[in-house]
């Protein structure tokens, strides 16, 4: 979806809905885009960062599952091998800024896209971010701990103290988007993440607006 079509539906107040593959420089104009027509309708500035901040994490996250679930597919990797961090070295550097631009023609080979849905209206916002591959029992896992351990926290100056040794792993994003939700009173539960089916993962943020 080009971006006149998406303010075209917003204005209209219609749902937006488009495919992502990597999350490169076109697809960050693109959200840019979508966050500014959305908060500039409802007039909601004081939800810019962290409406585009958490789209733009979530987006990543969901490119990083279909990356890693293409790779692991491919060397035979299982749920067990990833809990012992079996493969995460070859995962690391295909998330090279390089290399994704090669995954991108990958990924809409074999399907493998991020689908961003907007429901908005008066009443509330909606964000959905999901890609066709399931959150493994070990992903799943790591999921709740990272939401339970930000639930402890006021602001990410309090996690960071807390947790020295911890702030550059993975589920860093979504401790982040749960104190952003904090941060601007809204109940962190607005976020969630689950698995829908056996081939899909659904990450949700629903914004009240009244």
């Amino acid at each position: 979806m080009e971006i006149p079509e998406i303010q075209q539906r917003i204005a209209q107040g219609e749902d937006i809905c488009f495919d992502l593959y990597v999350m490169d420089g076109e697809a960050q104009q693109i959200v840019h885009s979508l966050v500014q027509g959305i908060i500039n309708k409802y007039e909601r500035q004081d939800l810019e960062e962290m409406i585009y901040s958490s789209l733009k994490e979530l987006i990543i996250n969901g490119v990083k599952a279909n990356l890693k679930h293409f790779l692991f597919k491919a060397k035979n990797i299982n749920d067990t091998d990833e809990e012992h961090g079996i493969g995460f070295d070859d995962l690391k550097r295909l998330l090279d800024e390089n290399e994704l631009e090669r995954f991108k023609e990958v990924a809409a080979m074999e399907g493998l896209s991020v689908r961003v849905t907007v429901i908005h209206s008066q009443e509330r916002l909606m964000f959905l971010i999901e890609n066709n591959t399931p959150m493994t029992r070990y992903e799943r896992r790591r999921v709740r701990e990272k939401f339970d351990s930000a639930l402890q926290y006021d602001n990410i100056f309090e996690y960071y103290l807390g947790n020295a040794d911890d702030t550059e792993g993975s589920g860093l994003g979504i401790t982040m988007i749960v104190l952003m939700l904090k941060g601007v009173g809204i109940d962190p539960h607005a976020f969630s993440i689950n698995v829908h089916g056996k081939n899909t993962t659904v990450a949700k943020i629903h914004l009240p607006l009244r």
